[in-house]
C-alpha cells in the first residue's frame, strides 16, 4: 500500500503503519523503515504523514525517541510549507510530552529558530513558535526570537501565538515576562487576551502590584479585568481560581475605579 500510485492511499498506509508500531514495538524492525522512507516521497501529504507517524511512534514507544527526533530536521527544511508545519507541530507534541534535553534539541534548534523568525508561511511559523515554547532548555536563544515576534511582527495572530509560547520561559528569562506585560497594551484584542492568559502562569504575579496596573492602557486594563472574570467563572480551574485570581482582580478594579473617579 505504501507503493500505491495514489498519494492519499500511501499517506493513509503510513498512518496505519505508525499506529501499529506505536501499539506494538516488536513490529518496528519491519514497519519503522517504511514510515521513515516515506519522508522521501514525492507527495507532500505523504511526507507529512511520515512525520506525524514518527511522532506517534515516539510518543507511545519512548525508547524510539533518540532514533526518531533527528529525522525531523529534514521535515523542518522541506520545500513544502505543509510538511514544515507538520514537522514542527509534531515536535511540539513530543516536547510538550517530555521537555527535550540539550542534546536532543541541538540539531533541531537552528531550523526551528529560522522557521519561527522568517519562514514564508505563517502556518509554519506559528507551529515553530509553539514548539519552541516547551523546548525551554535553550531559553536564551528561543526567547530572543519569540520576543522579537511579539514586539515587531505585523501579524496579530503570530504575536498571539508567540505570547503563548513565552509562558514556558517566564522563570528562566525575565525578558519573557516584560514582553508579556508590554503586550497587554497591544492594539489587538486577541493579542491582549493572549498576554493576560500567559501572565497567569507567572508567580509571583506582577499584576498584584498597583504600580504595574498603572502601566496598562485603558484597553489593556479592561481586557485584563474581562479575561480574569472569565477565568474565575471557569469550573475547570478549581481551587486555583479561588486563590490566585481575586487578588489580581482587586488590584485591577481598584485601578479602574481610580481612573473613573480621579
Amino acid at each position: 500500500m505504501v507503493q500505491d500510485d495514489d498519494p492519499r492511499v500511501r499517506a493513509t498506509s503510513v498512518g496505519g503503519l505508525a499506529t501499529a508500531v506505536a501499539a506494538q514495538a516488536t513490529l518496528s524492525p519491519q514497519l519503522l523503515p517504511l514510515i521513515t522512507q516515506a519522508r522521501q516521497d514525492q507527495d507532500p501529504g505523504v511526507r507529512a504523514a511520515s512525520f506525524n507517524g514518527l511522532a506517534a511512534v515516539a510518543l507511545q514507544q519512548k525508547t524510539f525517541r533518540p532514533q526518531v527526533l533527528p529525522l525531523f530536521k529534514q521535515g523542518l527544511q522541506d520545500r513544502s510549507a505543509c510538511v514544515r508545519a507538520t514537522a514542527a507541530d509534531s515536535l511540539q507534541s513530543l516536547f510538550w510530552e517530555s521537555v527535550p534535553t540539550r542534546h536532543e534539541l541541538k540539531p533541531l534548534l537552528p531550523d526551528l529558530l529560522t522557521m519561527a523568525a522568517s519562514d514564508a508561511s505563517a502556518w509554519a511559523r506559528s507551529h515553530a513558535l509553539m514548539s519552541l515554547g516547551p523546548a525551554s532548555v535553550n531559553a536564551a536563544e528561543s526567547v530572543a526570537v519569540i520576543v522579537r515576534v511579539v514586539q515587531q511582527e505585523p501579524d496579530a495572530g503570530l504575536r498571539a501565538v508567540a505570547l503563548h509560547a513565552l509562558r514556558y520561559h517566564r522563570a528562566a528569562e525575565p525578558e519573557a515576562t516584560q514582553a508579556i506585560l508590554a503586550a497587554m497594551n497591544d492594539p489587538n484584542a486577541w493579542v491582549r487576551q493572549s498576554a493576560v492568559n500567559s501572565l497567569l502562569s507567572i508567580e509571583p504575579n506582577p499584576l498584584r502590584h498597583r504600580s504595574q496596573a498603572q502601566q496598562l492602557s485603558n484597553q489593556g486594563l479592561q481586557t485584563a479585568i474581562w479575561e480574569l472574570k472569565q477565568w474565575a467563572k471557569n469550573p475547570e480551574v478549581g481551587e486555583w481560581s479561588k486563590t490566585a485570581i481575586p487578588p489580581l482582580l482587586e488590584t485591577l478594579m481598584a485601578e479602574q475605579r481610580a481612573r473613573w473617579h480621579p
